[in-house]
């Protein structure tokens, strides 16, 4: 899955160096008179184009072009019209311009960088590079805002996403000569031979690539799942990273028999994730699976060691060794992850892309929304807003949405998230309530909500949602609420005193770090009242 969804189709940049060192007193061999031409642009005035960027993140030929043009009228380079280049390129090249002129940035100088991106998240990589463009614009008293690279990537990824060969070819070409003459003081002309040899060149190194891809693919589409316990971590044969979520996962072969498991880090947020994953079970709505596996035990160090072995890696990335690295424990029973989730890998797709397109235009059409809507009922009793929109204003994410083989939906990445204050808690179960009444009636009233839920469909599955389609989500919805209703007071009690037991015998360890057990209580408490609040108004439409 991934969190990692939106990424730029160009590679990610990571931080363009740190700000220039002060420049040193000009000597008498290197003064020039105010009116003198540079011989180069500062790295920090190249920078200066993140100024530029427009309210939807974007940038414009016309601002960019001015901006490229202006900077060659003070230097030796007069007369170069990068206006019109950007303006006859197409409307996407300035935007992609500008992200590849930080990736150019990132690949010159990551050398002499102390920072490892290998070690760090998307959002920690991300952050450092704002810090270190804002902090160099600073100093040269220019304005630049935080978020920029959010949003430039955001654009790209809505507005523009994949790019076609020819296209980056064009973007790189262009970058490579302003590069030229930003740090050399001249344009290096590329001759149609040229042009034609790396526009070949680069569409062999992609096939390649997407060869790799796919192999890897069709491996881990012929894997099934497995038993969670009882894992001989000694007779692991592969496992491959896989970035995204909280922290990434690796999914891991276990045996001969093509069965596999994955391995997800459990960090601060771990006993909402486990608790989610019980409360689905109590109330048989269908998710992943999970085991967890704490430093603490033998196991924990067999499954390390498994790691360990590269010669099992698919992908021997430095992303990969660095999170293979997170799991090795030194000679204080120290490790940067201490609590592993074993989660159980489920043969299939996620609601996203041609996969979920084709799912959703074939027969189990009915059948998967109505699975949606069951899964829709926990996240509403869970607070958990990071898969359909339903009754929260955001995107939603439906690659936290698996259909596995047999057309079953599976709910994957779940979390109770708890409201602290009383005031937005009675909001939210207000909020509860009517997304209640709604699912009992069939007929949601507010048309923004179907908005919502249509244009997560639409834009993760080219799929435009049919008035069937509501009234199954909302069908699956009231199956799990009538569900909650029946259940027990007394019974549902006893439940939550035994997961609040698992949860402290589990995570209860003095040398852990922080995962949420001191939530645990509010946590519960949180879910009864959602439970409570859709018992009342179930029996409230049933009368």
């Amino acid at each position: 899955k991934g969190k990692g969804k939106g990424k730029a189709p160009l590679s990610k940049a990571a931080p363009p160096g740190p700000p220039p060192p002060k420049a040193k007193a000009k000597t008498k061999a290197d003064s020039r008179s105010p009116g003198a031409p540079e011989a180069k642009v500062p790295t920090w005035k190249a920078i200066a184009l993140l100024t530029r960027q427009q309210d939807d993140g974007g940038f414009s030929a016309e601002e960019i072009g001015r901006a490229l043009t202006e900077m060659a009228r003070s230097t030796q380079l007069q007369g170069v019209d990068f206006r019109s280049e950007l303006t006859n390129a197409g409307p996407n090249t300035p935007t992609l311009f500008v992200l590849s002129l930080l990736d150019h940035f990132d690949k010159r100088q990551s050398s002499s960088w102390s920072h490892d991106p290998a070690n760090e998240t998307d959002e920690e990589v991300d952050e450092r590079i704002e810090e270190i463009c804002i902090s160099m614009l600073t100093s040269q008293n220019l304005q630049l805002e935080h978020g920029f690279l959010s949003k430039l990537r955001s654009y790209v990824s809505k507005q523009i996403g994949e790019v076609s060969t020819e296209e980056r070819s064009k973007v790189e070409e262009l970058r490579d000569r302003w590069v030229a003459f930003m740090t050399k003081g001249s344009v290096k002309e590329v001759d149609e031979e040229s042009k034609k040899k790396k526009e070949e060149e680069q569409k062999a190194k992609e096939e390649a690539c997407r060869k790799a891809e796919q192999e890897k693919v069709d491996f881990w589409k012929r894997q099934k799942s497995r038993s969670l316990e009882n894992i001989d971590w000694k007779a692991m044969a592969k496992f491959m990273y896989c970035d995204g979520g909280s922290g990434g996962a690796f999914l891991a072969q276990i045996g001969p028999q093509e069965e596999a498991v994955v391995i997800k880090p459990l960090g601060i947020k771990a006993v909402e994730e486990v608790v989610a994953v019980e409360v689905a079970k109590l109330l048989s709505i269908k998710v992943a699976d999970q085991r967890v596996l704490g430093m603490g035990a033998t196991e924990f160090y067999e499954m390390a060691g498994a790691l360990s072995k590269s010669s099992t890696a698919m992908d021997d990335a430095s992303a990969t060794q660095a999170m293979v690295h997170s799991y090795q424990v030194d000679d204080h029973y120290q490790g940067k992850i201490q609590f592993a989730g074993i989660v159980e890998f489920v043969p299939g797709h996620v609601l996203q892309g041609m996969p979920g397109h084709e799912a959703l235009v074939g027969p189990r059409r009915l059948s998967i929304f109505h699975q949606v809507g069951r899964l829709i009922a926990l996240d509403v009793v869970l607070n958990n807003l990071d898969r359909l929109p339903a009754i929260w204003t955001n995107e939603g994410n439906l690659g936290n949405v698996m259909i596995n083989l047999s057309g079953e939906v599976i709910g994957i990445d779940q979390q109770v998230i708890g409201i602290a204050s009383d005031d937005a808690r009675q909001t939210y179960l207000a909020t509860v309530r009517q997304y209640v009444s709604q699912s009992m009636r069939g007929s949601i009233d507010d048309s923004k909500v179907t908005e919502r839920l249509n244009t997560a469909v639409l834009q993760n599955c080219g799929v435009e949602m049919q008035g069937s389609d509501f009234q199954e989500l909302l069908s699956g919805s009231r199956d799990v609420f009538q569900s909650i209703a029946s259940m027990d007071e007394d019974m549902l009690k006893e439940s939550f005193k035994g997961i609040s037991e698992r949860m402290v015998a589990t995570f209860a360890d003095p040398v852990t770090p922080h995962v949420g057990l001191g939530r645990l209580d509010d946590s519960l408490d949180f879910i009864l009242q959602c439970l409570a609040a859709v018992t009342s108004e179930v029996k409230a439409q049933s009368r």
